[in-house]
């Protein structure tokens, strides 16, 4: 009996030998998620907003476990 018999008669599946598939798969996340940090990045930097975003003071509730300090700013659905 060679591998093959033996596989079949104890309904041993054969392993897929080929990954190209799932490699292009990772590429194709690892570049979505590189031009997304780049967008954000470029929105970062180049927005009317800027100064906002860069402030640790301002009181963002929903990011605040990014902060490493205390919001002095009360989190705005707190005043709605």
């Amino acid at each position: 009996m060679n591998r093959e018999e033996i596989n079949l008669q104890f309904g041993i599946k054969p392993e897929p030998s080929d990954y190209t598939t799932f490699y292009i798969i990772i590429i194709i996340c690892t570049l979505v998620a590189s031009v997304l940090l780049l967008v954000n990045w470029i929105c970062c930097c180049c927005h009317e907003y800027t100064p906002y975003w860069s402030d640790p003071e301002t009181g963002n509730r929903f990011a605040s476990i990014l902060f490493i300090r205390k919001p002095k700013q009360r989190p705005l659905d707190v005043l709605l």
